[in-house]
């Protein structure tokens, strides 16, 4: 299996005129045709006046000193064509990259992941929407900043600690202690969410009568699969 390395940057495609002088440019990636140059730019700097395709990632290929590279860089395309994840290879000896649109990046981080490979990338936060029914009915929801840590194939699960909230609407005072009680605290946290839905939990959750919250890291020895 492979290791990747998630760029920090967006990078932008854009179609110039063949004769075009780039030499300044901080460009990643160039390839010269007889009708048209196509470079690939980090998007803050890219051109203006040129046919775009803007907001793609890259994921940098890690290949170990004695992988084949055909067969490497295979394995680490095949589980995004099975993902249905657009992805275009930059590759020579010794750099080797695959850029895939902004959109679909969870989506592949998931695919690679699940495949077996590693996905390294800098700290990472992302927006964790949760909800609860309080014991009067009503349906509280809250929006968690969560730090990523590590993912868990076998449950498609991350283990993320929860660093900050913010609540869309108002909220009972007594609901938003509980919940503001949390912060600081882990959870296994299943992929749908990172793909931007609420997940609905019990409301036993923030009592602590159910387990989904944890106090520490739960690969410190608690089990991995608490009941929302």
């Amino acid at each position: 299996m492979l290791t990747l390395h998630l760029e920090k940057d967006t990078y932008a495609i854009c179609r110039m005129d063949p004769k075009a002088s780039v030499e300044a440019s901080p460009w990643l990636a160039l390839v010269r045709l007889a009708d048209a140059l196509m470079a690939a730019y980090p998007t803050a700097s890219a051109p203006t006046d040129v046919p775009i395709r803007a907001d793609w990632c890259a994921f940098r290929i890690e290949l170990p000193a004695d992988a084949f590279a055909t067969q490497a860089l295979c394995e680490a395309l095949r589980p995004l064509a099975e993902a249905r994840v657009e992805a275009y290879l930059l590759s020579m000896p010794g750099a080797h990259l695959i850029l895939v649109p902004e959109a679909q990046r969870e989506s592949a981080i998931t695919a690679l992941t699940r495949y077996g490979h590693t996905v390294r990338t800098a700290p990472e936060h992302v927006e964790v929407k949760c909800s609860w029914r309080l014991p009067s009915g009503e349906r509280v929801v809250a929006a968690f900043l969560a730090e990523v840590s590590t993912y868990n194939p076998a449950q498609d699960r991350w283990l993320m600690r929860f660093v900050d909230v913010r609540f869309p609407q108002p909220v009972d005072q007594q609901a938003q202690r509980l919940i503001d009680a949390q912060i600081g605290k882990w959870a296994w946290v299943p992929s749908e969410a990172r793909q931007g839905f609420t997940l609905p939990l019990k409301y036993e959750t923030l009592t602590g009568q159910a387990r989904w919250f944890y106090a520490h890291d739960p690969r410190a020895g608690e089990s991995e699969a608490p009941n929302a």
